[in-house]
């Protein structure tokens, strides 16, 4: 049997905000050694959206495969719940040291999970209230990638957005799980999932 290598909890949350600040900082039109140009709005937005595409491919690469070693040993999830369950305790111990503060659904493919202190928004800090906010939901990013593939990789297909309700509040969080739904949903989980998803990477759920 192989041992789990590990490494300390700090040193990984240095190393992601390096990452992520890395990522933003370094704009593909640049050039090394020329003088470095001013980005048009489009150009900011344009590459703000590759990072959050690429920040989630890595966390969803990372659930995946965590998911499959943790749960390898486990009878196989067949009920939804049980893989919410699974993802809220063992993998939520596993990845951030701790169990989840609430949970709750609509009994129709939404789960809301609610983290009160999540740790890997402990340092986030701007200048104002809202530049905080904005950079926590960007450090959200890819967590939500990491409880996608792990929930793909249990069999449940689903979208995972994040928010920051007040930046007064962190490092708390609260993640919206929507799990393969078929038919409508309430107005009100539509209008709360519209809002989650255009903060978190500008652009709107079609419906219908």
């Amino acid at each position: 049997m192989l041992q789990m290598k590990e490494v300390a909890d700090g040193c990984f949350q240095q190393l992601y905000g390096e990452i992520v600040r890395s990522m933003l900082e370094r704009y593909p039109w640049q050039v090394e050694g020329a003088d470095a140009t001013t980005p048009t709005a489009e150009e900011e937005a344009a590459h703000r959206e590759a990072v959050i595409v690429k920040l989630e491919a890595m966390g969803y690469d990372v659930g995946c495969r965590f998911a499959e070693r943790a749960a390898r040993d486990r009878p196989r999830m067949l009920e939804p719940l049980d893989v919410i369950k699974f993802v809220c305790k063992d993998f939520w111990i596993a990845m951030f040291k701790k169990q989840i503060d609430k949970l709750q659904t609509n009994h129709r493919g939404v789960f809301v999970v609610q983290d009160f202190s999540f740790r890997w928004l402990a340092g986030i800090s701007a200048a104002t209230e809202h530049e905080t906010r904005e950079m926590a939901l960007l450090f959200l990013v890819f967590p939500c990638g990491m409880i996608r593939g792990a929930l793909a990789n249990l069999g449940l297909t689903a979208i995972v957005n994040a928010d920051v309700p007040d930046a007064r509040t962190l490092p708390g969080c609260t993640f919206v799980e929507r799990a393969g739904v078929r038919g409508a949903l309430t107005d009100a989980v539509l209008c709360v999932a519209d809002e989650l998803w255009t903060g978190l990477f500008n652009i709107k759920i079609k419906q219908g």
